[in-house]
């Protein structure tokens, strides 16, 4: 099924790697909350499915995939319990779909809704305890898609202010063929639509994108692009412009992608697959691709810098410079991850990590989720000295001092909030991470603050 693609991967990845314990005596305690079995209708299901959780870290959805269809699922940090989103009335035929959730517990996906007396899905948010809320769709939507849970358009994630929503909307072409494409949704305070964006000069293949995670701003969008045969291209939408993430030459010869070898012009028999899995605050992509010969690659690349870093294994998610994979916990305070097989998503305060466990009985991923009891990173700037450069803060107020140029502070997003010689002020900021570069001549350093 096409929403299912990380939960396959990681499913396929537990066949050969254990969960990682952590033996350390300062390692931080934590906990997993999993929800394997929960009532449904009145009867024991099997819950399929994988979390995704808010940046503050206060709730996370997922959607149980366990039969025909898709049913909801709310977890609320300050209970540390489960709500289902009964949105079917009843029948599980009429389920609904979970992508996201913002700070304020907006959850974004698909809802279930009658056109001409048939019912179908829609793109749509909701709070718990509210009605589902509609999210216009272009006139040049293919709504066949609609009538189909694994084909239907729907809202894929959210900004941690609820203000930008990402989705993946079925549209058709000049030529009258259809592909997946993005689609945003811009906000007002009220969560009324302001305006959306299209990308429909994108050249998409033959089945068109997927989008797994994007900036607060939806300037950056990330996943993949898929060919008829299945080939998956890790992607970047940056700016409105859409460009492959790294591997060898592509062609399109009118059947797929084309892994064409450049020294003897031979197609290599192997698929080239690979997706962006997700992006940290600080602009950081988890992805991963498998080149002409076979071999996967598991890259972190930052997308205003261009520095990356390879890993021997696949990373999804990662905050605050803690890197977080199937087996790998790359953070200098240790915990135990016993239990969650995927990591996909963490908090920004990288206390609770989401992703899915494994049932090695009856092989299917449930949601689960890692709780520690306190925070791996340390998110406040200590006093250093850097060739002869000394950054302090007091609150809300940054100071440097020093033989520099100039200091340039950066949001998430690479936009440029404050500029200084002396001292920066957090106090008109928004919550999140930020960068600030000191300059001298050509040589810049870098540090990273959490407000």
């Amino acid at each position: 099924m096409r929403k299912n693609f990380l939960l396959m991967l990681a499913g396929m990845l537990t066949a050969s790697l254990c969960p990682l314990t952590v033996l350390a005596q300062d390692a931080i305690p934590s906990t997993l909350f999993e929800c394997e079995y929960v009532p449904l209708d009145g009867y024991d299901s099997s819950v399929y499915g994988s979390f995704r959780v808010s940046n503050n870290g206060k709730y996370a959805v997922a959607s149980d995939e366990s039969g025909d269809s898709y049913a909801g699922i709310l977890w609320e940090r300050e209970s540390n319990s489960i709500t289902y989103v009964n949105d079917y009335n009843g029948e599980k035929a009429n389920g609904v779909i979970l992508s996201d959730v913002a700070n304020d517990g907006m959850m974004v996906g698909a809802y279930p809704t009658t056109v001409d007396g048939s019912f179908c899905w829609l793109p749509g948010y909701k709070y718990l305890g509210k009605e589902w809320v509609n999210l216009p769709l272009p006139e040049n939507t293919n709504m066949t898609h609609a009538y189909d849970m694994d084909y239907c358009s729907y809202a894929v994630c959210v900004s941690s202010d609820s203000r930008v929503i990402l989705g993946e909307v079925n549209l058709y072409r000049a030529d009258s063929t259809s592909r997946w494409e993005p689609m945003l949704w811009f906000l007002d305070e009220n969560g009324n639509v302001t305006g959306t964006q299209t990308f429909e000069d994108q050249d998409y293949g033959n089945q068109g994108f997927m989008g797994y995670d994007m900036t607060d701003d939806g300037s950056v969008i990330v996943g993949n692009v898929t060919s008829i045969r299945g080939d998956q291209l890790p992607t970047i939408i940056q700016d409105g412009v859409m460009r492959w993430i790294d591997g060898p030459t592509l062609e399109w010869n009118g059947v797929r992608w084309a892994d064409i070898d450049e020294e003897t012009g031979e197609e290599h028999e192997y698929y080239w697959e690979g997706t962006i899995m997700s992006m940290d605050k600080d602009g950081n992509m988890y992805y991963y691709y498998t080149d002409g010969d076979g071999i996967q690659h598991n890259i972190v690349e930052n997308i205003y810098t261009g520095e990356k870093t390879a890993y021997n294994e696949l990373l999804s998610c990662g905050v605050g410079g803690m890197v977080l994979g199937n087996t790998v916990v790359a953070s200098e305070r240790p915990f135990d991850m016993s239990g969650l097989y995927a990591a996909l998503n963490v908090s920004d305060d990288g206390m609770v990590i989401a992703g899915c466990g494994f049932n090695e009985t009856y092989y299917y991923n449930y949601p689960a989720l890692i709780l520690l009891s306190e925070s791996p990173i340390d998110t406040s700037i200590k006093t250093m000295k850097l060739d002869g450069i000394n950054i302090n803060r007091n609150g809300n107020t940054i100071s440097i001092s020093g033989d520099f140029d100039r200091a340039e502070m950066f949001n998430a997003t690479g936009m440029q909030v404050a500029s200084s010689k002396g001292n920066l002020d957090l106090s008109g900021m928004t919550n999140g991470m930020y960068i600030i570069k000191v300059s001298k001549g050509n040589t810049t350093k870098v540090y990273k603050i959490v407000k």
